[in-house]
């Protein structure tokens, strides 16, 4: 659909928009920057400043168009949950592009990022979100647990979405169970 279009359009816009941030501080980089992070927040991989400043924001679009291709191809996805679909579909990956690169380019540049924090937080709303999500999709090819026998049949498909909500939200739940028993 014509919406579909725009927000693939829009969206592959926005993981190409750190790049101007990276032109913009290109020379104040240095020549490797941290891509990934151990648990500690320690950078324990890196890339050469032109692949981190045009590489991934490049690599993280073209995932966007995937996955709006593959959705927009799947008949029965768009069928039964397009609002859905286009939205954990359609903004996921400018989201992460926007706040991890940033991250990235400010840590090559020495400032104290707490990258623990803020990839804690992320992940844990990607979390809740899909947790939010999941039991809302319909059967699908290219969305949810995607298996023989929840495609078979909408029973196992529902059983099996029940379960994995129950996965993706009890790991967040215990930092904030955790928190609120420290602070009483």
């Amino acid at each position: 659909t014509m919406k579909h279009k725009q927000i693939m359009i829009l969206s592959t816009i926005l993981c190409l928009l750190p790049i101007l941030l990276g032109v913009v501080l290109y020379r104040q980089l240095p020549d490797q920057l941290p891509i990934h992070f151990d648990f500690a927040g320690n950078p324990d991989n890196y890339a050469a400043k032109p692949v981190a400043v045009f590489g991934l924001p490049l690599f993280m679009a073209a995932i966007n168009f995937i996955c709006h291709w593959a959705m927009r191809h799947d008949k029965k996805a768009m069928e039964a949950s397009p609002s859905i679909i286009l939205g954990i579909t359609g903004w996921i990956c400018p989201i992460l592009c926007n706040i991890l690169m940033p991250i990235t380019l400010f840590m090559g540049m020495g400032m104290d990022v707490p990258i623990t924090f803020i990839l804690g937080l992320v992940v844990g709303l990607v979390f809740v979100i899909i947790g939010n999500y999941l039991p809302k999709c319909k059967q699908s090819y290219t969305l949810g647990i995607k298996l023989p026998w929840t495609l078979n049949s909408e029973e196992n498909w529902n059983k099996t979405v029940s379960y994995a909500v129950v996965f993706f939200l009890k790991p967040i739940s215990k930092p904030f169970a955790t928190a609120s028993n420290i602070s009483s």
